[in-house]
């Protein structure tokens, strides 16, 4: 998926939710941004988490062979002990916890039953088993030459959706008043 289609689609993206806020189903603004940001993400995740897929077997070539991990913390400290450098490590559970940071904060402001640090948990898991499974089943059907399930990025992928959630509910105050101060203004202008 390349980047200008990315670009393309989110801009249709921000002219549909436009013509909406014209036309009189004026939300909260914070709700129509919320919606061209998430989409822009959606986006982009589904790039990095599916996308390139490689139709070449190139893995024995650099003399490594992807595997599949259901023991916790394997992969994580066969990256971090094993890596050719400290950022490909760093990048590689970095990329993981960040990966998900903005899907907690998101949901959290979207699904109000998403209210504790437990039910984050769950909802990040599931997500985060969802994307795993998907690219497994992908692998098998591609002759194991995907990507592989490794728990550990179930894992990182869990605690970054949890970070979201913290960070949505440190930013909620804010969000809440700014927003709400500037639609009570733009109400009482329209009422004139």
């Amino acid at each position: 998926m390349n980047f200008s289609i990315i670009i393309f689609f989110v801009l249709i993206f921000f002219v549909f939710e436009m013509r909406k806020y014209r036309k009189g189903k004026r939300d909260r603004i914070i709700n129509h941004f919320m919606n061209v940001t998430f989409f822009t993400y959606c986006l982009l995740f589904v790039k990095v988490a599916f996308f390139p897929i490689d139709l070449v077997d190139t893995s024995m070539a650099v003399g490594f062979r992807p595997h599949n991990n259901i023991i916790p913390f394997t992969s994580m400290w066969e990256s971090v002990t094993s890596s050719v450098s400290p950022t490909v490590a760093m990048r590689q559970v970095g990329g993981n916890i960040l990966l998900f940071i903005p899907l907690g904060f998101y949901l959290s402001f979207w699904w109000k039953r998403i209210n504790c640090a437990s039910k984050s948990m769950v909802m990040g898991m599931v997500f985060s088993l969802t994307i795993e499974v998907v690219q497994f089943i992908l692998s098998l059907l591609l002759n194991g030459i995907y990507r592989v399930f490794d728990i550990d990025d179930v894992i990182l992928n869990t605690l970054g959706f949890v970070i979201g959630f913290i960070l949505f509910k440190m930013a909620r105050p804010y969000i809440t008043n700014s927003f709400a101060k500037k639609q009570l203004l733009n109400n009482k202008n329209e009422s004139k």
